[in-house]
């Protein structure tokens, strides 16, 4: 790979008022148009996966929760408590049946005493509640489900949706270039930290009201069903009305024994940070895949079981047609092991390959090149690794967890020091769990690091992004932030204090063609946010309504990279219905 110095084109980008159009629909049939000659042979591959895992008693299958719903919130406090050992803090979403076994699991560890405190009882009253149908289809005690699951339809949640909000994106930018073609970005991605970081959904820089349902169709004790389209109707500043309609999620999941198989599209995370990890965030919607998971944590044979419980998956994913390159794959597999319950580490390995335009191979080469890290011939990949820590000390209620990602790993990681700086990712958090009276206080801070080349590639050139959102961390390349927090979580309300720092480099740099380091190119003015949040959310025990209040203030200097300062603002409120 030849790189050499960039000179930014004011002109080159854009920066318009309000998100993109609606262009991730799954009611257009190109959307979701699979390569099946490249997905079938890794599929067949994936599949071998099921031959590891141990023969289980009756299978039991079910609908995930999706990915930012407040039931998270309580698992992990019943998991910083002690109360359960969860599958992997890292891999997620969970499964509903998964949420009832972590639920039984808790009850059964529950003392008699007073030793576990107000907030932890409360947070296991409302998951019995949530999950009691589920509860119900388990052995006594914590075990293998033994019901049998009839067909059934449920209404999970009908949402309404209402924003207002002053902040405009603005395109994400790379400080380095390809020799082959100067002046062209390296990414392809768009960066509104107000209105983003919420799995793809649109919010204008203006009104915004939408709308959203969850439905689950249980069709056997083996196989369900999940769906949660979404429309709304937007009034953007200087851009006009526009509507759209998508959905968030639309998969069929089956489970036979221990391994789960999905197909559609779904929202998958990996980290331990508040919006995920630097590989896979909440920050972009779901996409479209075929994906094995083991429904279970399971141990390797022989003297290989003192690693610990292991969860892994492996899939396959489509980013879309909104790209210069469309429809481009993603091949994700993910392993965590817990070799302790105080102890999780995980490894995630990513490919990026395809898409119309992108450099042309077999399908062999293709299937050949997932599983190499020095590639055979011809670049035809983007490969991205990331490692993950996470330790947990319950009786002292800390959490530290560590993540790190480094790109085109078969050049940087070893071979070059600059992995972890140029091309990687870094996160790094701290909470304190169950602080103040009854345990109702948490205290966190995060810092994280994005490398010059993270998140980009010189040949796919719209970078790890879906619908112009960043897969990973959305800081895009060469960036910083420290985030700091409180959230006080009572019987019925949530309250949750968040503030932000974040810094973008607004620099040029020179590639070092001859091996030599990287070399600062013009010393350009950086783009600062100062950023501070609000989030209110009222839900008592029992109720069919569930309200929530976002309020969001920013103040960005440098816009841009330019000399205009402005503030943004956020004041949203949802209201979901929850019939089941």
């Amino acid at each position: 790979m030849v790189f050499a110095k960039v000179e930014r084109n004011q002109g080159a980008d854009h920066v318009t008022g309000t998100s993109p159009p609606a262009g991730h629909s799954l009611l257009d049939a190109s959307r979701i148009r699979w390569s099946v000659d490249r997905a079938v042979g890794v599929l067949v591959l994936l599949l071998g996966l099921g031959t590891l895992t141990p023969a289980g008693s009756l299978a039991q299958g079910s609908s995930y929760v999706p990915n930012l719903d407040p039931a998270y919130a309580d698992i992990d406090a019943l998991f910083a408590s002690g109360l359960v050992e969860a599958p992997s803090m890292a891999q997620r979403p969970y499964s509903r049946m998964a949420f009832a076994r972590l639920t039984a699991q808790a009850r059964a560890r529950l003392p008699d005493s007073d030793e576990v405190r107000a907030r932890f009882r409360e947070a296991l009253d409302r998951l019995e509640a949530r999950f009691a149908r589920e509860l119900s289809l388990l052995c006594p005690a914590v075990g293998p489900a033994c019901g049998g699951a009839e067909a059934s339809v449920a209404l999970r949640s009908v949402e309404i949706d209402l924003a207002s909000a002053a902040s405009p994106l603005r395109a994400i930018r790379t400080s380095y270039d390809d020799v082959f073609k100067p002046g062209d970005n390296l990414i392809e991605g768009d960066i509104n930290p107000l209105l983003q970081r919420n799995q793809g959904r649109v919010l204008a820089d203006g009104q915004t009201a939408a709308a959203e349902a969850t439905a689950d169709v249980q069709l056997s004790s083996r196989v369900a069903v999940q769906v949660r389209p979404r429309v709304w109707y937007s009034r953007a500043t200087g851009v006009g009305n526009a509507d759209g309609a998508t959905l968030l999620d639309a998969y069929v999941r089956a489970v036979f024994g221990s391994v789960a198989l999905e197909v559609g599209r779904n929202h998958v995370a990996t980290g331990h940070g508040r919006l995920a990890g630097p590989m896979l965030s909440h920050n972009a919607r779901g996409l479209d895949m075929i994906r094995l998971a083991n429904e279970r944590p399971w141990r390797f044979p022989w003297f290989l079981g003192a690693l610990g419980a292991f969860t892994g998956s492996a899939w396959v994913g489509d980013l879309g047609g909104k790209r210069r390159m469309p429809h481009g794959k993603l091949i994700v597999f993910e392993g965590t092991l817990r070799p302790s319950r105080s102890v999780e580490l995980g490894v995630s390995l990513l490919n990026n390959q395809g898409g119309d335009g992108a450099p042309p191979a077999t399908f062999s080469q293709r299937l050949l090149d997932i599983f190499l890290i020095k590639p055979l011939g011809a670049e035809i990949s983007d490969k991205v690794i990331m490692g993950d820590l996470r330790i947990t000390m319950p009786g002292a209620g800390l959490e530290v967890y560590l993540e790190g990602l480094s790109t085109d790993l078969d050049r940087t990681v070893f071979a070059h020091s600059e992995s972890f700086w140029a091309d990687a990712a870094w996160t790094l958090g701290i909470k304190a769990v169950g602080r103040g009276v009854e345990g109702r206080v948490d205290l966190w801070i995060e810092g994280h690091f994005a490398g010059m080349r993270a998140n980009t590639h010189h040949q796919l050139r719209d970078g790890l992004t879906v619908d112009r959102r960043v897969l990973g961390y959305p800081l895009g390349p060469l960036a910083t932030s420290l985030q700091l927090g409180l959230d006080w979580r009572g019987p019925s309300d949530a309250v949750s204090f968040a503030g932000a720092w974040e810094g973008y480099s607004g620099d040029d740099w020179t590639f070092p063609i001859d091996g030599r380091p990287w070399e600062r190119a013009a010393d350009n003015p950086d783009e600062v946010r100062l950023r501070a949040m609000v989030d209110w959310t009222h839900e008592r025990l029992g109720s069919r309504l569930r309200t929530s209040l976002r309020l969001g203030y920013e103040y960005v200097d440098h816009f841009n990279f330019t000399d205009e300062n402005r503030s943004n603002y956020l004041a949203q409120l949802r209201v979901a219905w929850l019939p089941n």
